[in-house]
C-alpha cells in the first residue's frame, strides 16, 4: 500500500538541471524584456520632442488568460503633429503596467480626460513612436521576477547537487 505512495519519480541530474536551466532562461528574459529593454527605451527618449497632445480615448482594458483570469491595464489614445504630419500614439509608459485590481487601471486612465492636451514625447526619428510617460517606474516589478528566477534556478541546482539529487 505504501509501495504506490512511494513510486513518485524524483528528478535525477539531467531533469534537475532541465528545470534549473528553464528558471533561469526565464529570469533572463524578463530582466532583458520587462527592466533593461525599457530603460535603454527610456534612456534614449531623454532626446525625443516633446509635442503638446490631444487625449482622443482613455479606457481600461481587460486582458484575460485562458483559464479566465484576466489582468487590467489603462489604454489611452492620442493625436500630436510633428512637422505638419498628425500622428496617432497609444503608447502610455516603456514599461507597461498591467494589475489585477480594475480601479488602479481606471485610476490611470483617468489621469489622461477625453479632449485634453498633455505632452507627449515623440521620437524625433520615427516620428510615428510617442509616450506619454518616459519615466521607467514599470520596471521595479519585472526586475524583481526576473531576479528571483535567475538566482532560484542556480541555487536549487547546487542545493540539489550538495544532496546528491535525492
Amino acid at each position: 500500500m505504501h509501495s504506490h505512495l512511494r513510486s513518485r519519480r524524483r528528478l535525477g541530474p539531467v531533469g534537475t538541471l532541465v528545470v534549473c536551466s528553464i528558471a533561469f532562461l526565464v529570469g533572463l528574459l524578463v530582466l532583458v524584456f520587462g527592466t533593461l529593454l525599457p530603460l535603454i527605451k527610456q534612456g534614449e527618449s531623454e532626446h525625443w520632442i516633446a509635442r503638446p497632445c490631444t487625449i482622443l480615448e482613455a479606457s481600461t482594458e481587460r486582458h484575460t488568460s485562458g483559464k479566465g483570469h484576466g489582468t487590467y491595464g489603462a489604454h489611452v489614445s492620442y493625436r500630436y503633429e510633428l512637422a505638419g504630419v498628425e500622428h496617432t500614439g497609444t503608447r502610455l509608459s516603456f514599461a507597461e503596467v498591467h494589475t489585477s485590481d480594475p480601479d488602479d487601471a481606471r485610476e490611470v486612465a483617468a489621469r489622461y480626460p477625453v479632449g485634453t492636451t498633455v505632452t507627449c514625447f515623440v521620437n524625433p526619428e520615427d516620428p510615428t513612436e510617442a509616450v506619454l510617460d518616459r519615466s521607467a517606474s514599470g520596471v521595479w516589478l519585472p526586475t524583481l521576477v526576473g531576479v528571483v528566477f535567475l538566482v532560484l534556478g542556480p541555487l536549487i541546482f547546487v542545493l540539489r547537487k550538495l544532496r546528491g539529487f535525492a
